[in-house]
């Protein structure tokens, strides 16, 4: 309904020669359907905004749109351009005050780069001012992947609870903010992989708060399809730990058919990554792992 919607109102400014608002139709159209996981159709329509939008000289529009566009980019495993869109978007952004688009696309970048982005350049932003809930809580999540990098996972842990925390005082409910809680269980399951086997009692008992973070994950990608891959493979590992390979290897199986039918290839094999390194701990043969890492 949401693609009807945009598709009716570019037709309207195209009869109208509106070049403004057929450039604004065609970003929000690329909003809806990136939502839809409908990559590749998102980043044609964002691209074709784009250069519509720049005619104009509109740059908080093409601010918008070059976000979509880099998102676009990152779910279909581009990552290098996804890490070129969302770095020069961040500098265009912070040259005209537009202090929302910079911390989108510094937070883009940084998931991208795989938490490879100057922490400074994090710290600087969120020390701006900025109102914008959305935007606090994605600049902790990319504070949370930076110190992860870094291996601080206690640090991870507390940006990206802070994150969370954010959203949940602004009462956000959208797909722009449904990572945080991919990424917190990821977090949350490596600290549990972290325990020591020699306090039995601690890692059972960040194991517990590891599988509460993956259930809240798994709420928010059955809305939020764009996630689900990531959760299944979270949820997966979790159950490896807890020593159900049955329930580990359906989740992962699903995480990797959701992801191909997204057309999201980097989630794809990252999962398919992660079932060749449970087969290879579960002592199977080599044969399936090679079909895994391909």
């Amino acid at each position: 309904r949401g693609i009807r919607y945009a598709q009716r109102s570019f037709a309207i400014r195209l009869s109208l020669g509106d070049v403004w608002g057929q450039g604004q139709s065609l970003a929000f159209t690329g909003v809806v359907e990136y939502a839809a996981s409908r990559y590749v159709a998102s980043a044609e329509h964002c691209e074709q905004a784009i250069r519509l939008l720049r005619r104009t000289g509109d740059q908080w529009e093409v601010n918008t749109a070059e976000w979509n566009l880099a998102l676009c980019l990152l779910r279909m495993g581009d990552l290098r351009r996804a890490v070129e869109v969302s770095r020069a978007l961040f500098g265009n952004a912070r040259a005209i005050g537009d202090q929302t688009a910079a911390g989108i696309a510094l937070s883009i970048w940084t998931r991208a780069a795989g938490g490879n982005v100057d922490a400074a350049l994090i710290d600087g932003q969120l020390d701006s001012d900025t109102e914008d809930a959305q935007t606090t809580a994605e600049l902790h999540l990319a504070r949370a992947l930076r110190a992860r990098t870094d291996n601080d996972l206690p640090a991870a842990l507390a940006s990206i609870t802070v994150a969370a925390r954010t959203v949940a005082t602004a009462g956000l409910r959208q797909e722009y903010i449904a990572p945080i809680f991919t990424w917190a269980a990821t977090i949350n399951r490596e600290i549990a992989e972290d325990a020591s086997l020699h306090n039995p009692r601690l890692r059972r008992r960040q194991l517990r708060v590891a599988a509460r973070s993956v259930r809240t994950a798994l709420r928010w990608a059955h809305s939020y399809q764009n996630n689900a891959p990531h959760a299944l493979r979270e949820a997966a590992l979790i159950a490896s730990l807890r020593e159900r390979a049955a329930r580990a290897t359906r989740q992962l199986a699903r995480s990797i058919q959701l992801a191909d039918g997204q057309g999201a290839r980097y989630e794809a094999a990252l999962s398919r990554a992660a079932r060749g390194d449970l087969l290879a701990a579960w002592g199977q043969p080599r044969r399936p792992l090679a079909i895994a890492d391909r």
